[in-house]
């Protein structure tokens, strides 16, 4: 079932939240897809800040720099490179965050 929650779009899930056909136990999965794909989202607006070489990045203790003679800068961010973490420890988190629910 969750490799069918993953097709369903936003709309979707949404009408089966508000259905009254929908059993309890397949409306907690759809909660939990809606939970991941706000996640998914967290992490796509870090990847874009460290993409774009936001101002924040250069700041950030998990940015990293490294310039070789030749093969030329690396930059590496550690909050994307490895497992644990959250989002919101990225400097640009709350900014760029803020600017997706505003719709600016």
């Amino acid at each position: 079932m969750k490799h069918d929650l993953e097709h369903l779009t936003d709309a979707d899930i949404a009408a089966a939240l508000e259905s009254l056909y929908v059993p309890g136990d397949h409306k907690e999965r759809l909660h939990r897809e809606v939970a991941r794909r706000a996640k998914v989202a967290d992490w796509d607006l870090v990847g874009d800040a460290f993409e774009e070489g936001m101002e924040e990045c250069h700041t950030c203790g998990y940015w990293f720099y490294q310039y070789w003679t030749d093969t030329g800068a690396e930059q590496t961010c550690d909050l994307l490179d490895r497992d644990g973490g959250e989002p919101w420890l990225c400097p640009a988190y709350d900014r760029l965050k803020s600017e997706v629910d505003n719709g600016t």
